[in-house]
């Protein structure tokens, strides 16, 4: 199953162990696997509105219709845990962080999260030493800042990024949904692929992808907080003559 990140700051209240610690205000993924690594709360007044940031590995669980997530925290670690506050994300922080809440780091490992495939991997084993680990260049960037990137296919745009779907288990980014109305008359909402990204250029706020301008034009038609099950995956992968990712 996939959630919308736009689902997710309706407010998302964040529970922790002894109650309601927060709010989602953003996500923060890694550009390199397109996986969701962080999620920042918006602590509110019992810690002045600070921001702090939660793994998906200490999740218990989520609920998109309920609109609240619980972990498994306490409030004392949520005060006390690392933030990068206003400065750009850091492998050093990002060591800071999983040597406090006993995780093994992500980036260690053939798998998606360390070496294996969900968040919970992280937590099956005693944490890895991170204190000889050298450091090295991370490219962790928020999901708002993605939103409103422009697609283009060959040299010409055919839309924006209006949201993405996250899938649930892995937190891997999906798909993009992308609003074509101000490119293509009568436009619609279309999903597209992370798989088919064939460049980003970040300073430019733009997604090159491997498409055609009129497989998007004929795209099946993605409606607002539709359920994007199997069968759609299917039928927007044969439209576009791709490869699907589950087989």
């Amino acid at each position: 199953m996939l959630f919308s990140y736009k689902r997710m700051l309706k407010p998302f209240t964040v529970f922790g162990e002894e109650g309601e610690i927060g709010s989602v205000s953003d996500l923060f993924f890694d550009e390199h696997t397109w996986t969701v690594r962080y999620i920042v709360m918006n602590a509110g007044n019992w810690l002045k509105g600070e921001q702090r940031f939660l793994s998906p590995a200490s999740i218990q669980s989520y609920s998109v219709e309920e609109e609240r997530l619980h972990a498994n925290i306490t409030k004392e670690q949520a005060k006390e845990s690392p933030s990068p506050e206003d400065e750009p994300m850091t492998r050093k922080f990002e060591r800071q962080f999983s040597k406090f809440y006993g995780l093994n780091p992500y980036w260690m490992g053939a798998g998606l999260w360390g070496s294996g495939a969900v968040p919970r991997d992280l937590t099956r084993e005693d944490p890895d030493s991170l204190d000889d680990l050298r450091e090295e260049e991370t490219s962790i960037l928020s999901v708002k800042d993605l939103i409103g990137y422009e697609l283009s296919t060959g040299d010409e745009s055919f839309g924006k990024v209006k949201d993405v779907l996250i899938e649930e288990d892995s937190f891997k980014i999906r798909y993009f949904v992308v609003d074509t109305n101000r490119w293509l008359p009568g436009g619609k909402e279309v999903v597209v692929s992370t798989e088919w990204i064939l460049d980003v250029n970040w300073s430019q706020s733009l997604v090159s992808v491997e498409l055609s301008k009129d497989k998007i034009k004929s795209a099946p038609e993605y409606v607002e907080d539709m359920t994007l099950d199997r069968d759609m995956e299917t039928s927007v992968f044969k439209h576009y003559g791709k490869p699907k990712y589950w087989d």
